[in-house]
């Protein structure tokens, strides 16, 4: 199915990277946000030629350090369904990573190895960013037991804020300076 859509980026001139996951019960969320952020890794690693070079900074540039170059269309990370939350959860784990840095607080081993690039943009389609609001459709649609969410998820509402990137982001804003979490998002938001 994405290699159908796929084909329209590339008819553009566009890279396009079609990433798969682990799924319960092979992994749980943050096991599948794992893997996400390793394939981001490795594609970096062993395909530098799609991402721009970080160490041209000057006149290829505009003034906010972006490439200029009528080629570059930047780096978009896009999901749909499961893969638009697991996609907004990686983004939100990388914003708390930033956070952490900046505020000079322990980071977690778990982001050591954080992706060595920015994406531009993001696009989530038919994403459940609201884990218990999701599973409260499930339950009135009576298929919440047998629905890989809940385990995956934690089955807990704890749990299920814990893997909701909504949630996550308003909590990211109360917790620090509301402009610390908007830069980190900005450039996400345009």
């Amino acid at each position: 199915m994405y290699r159908l859509v796929a084909l329209s980026f590339l008819e553009l001139g566009m890279a396009v990277v079609i990433v798969g996951y682990r799924t319960y019960p092979d992994a749980d969320v943050t096991g599948q946000v794992d893997d996400l952020e390793q394939a981001m890794a490795m594609l970096y690693h062993t395909c530098p030629h799609l991402f721009p070079n970080q160490s041209k900074i000057g006149d290829d540039d505009d003034d906010d350090g972006r490439r200029r170059d009528s080629y570059w269309m930047g780096n978009c990370l896009m999901g749909h369904s499961s893969g638009a939350h697991i996609a907004l959860l990686l983004l939100v784990e990388r914003v708390r990573y930033r956070i952490r840095i900046q505020n000079n607080t322990n980071h977690s081993q778990r982001w050591k190895s954080v992706i060595p690039f920015e994406f531009d943009s993001f696009v989530g389609l038919s994403g459940p960013y609201g884990i218990s609001h999701h599973f409260d459709y499930e339950a009135g649609r009576g298929v919440e037991e047998i629905s890989p969410l809940k385990p995956a998820c934690g089955s807990s509402r704890q749990n299920f804020h814990a893997h909701s990137p909504a949630i996550q982001l308003v909590q990211l804003q109360s917790k620090c300076c509301d402009s610390m979490v908007g830069s980190s998002f900005e450039h996400l938001l345009q």
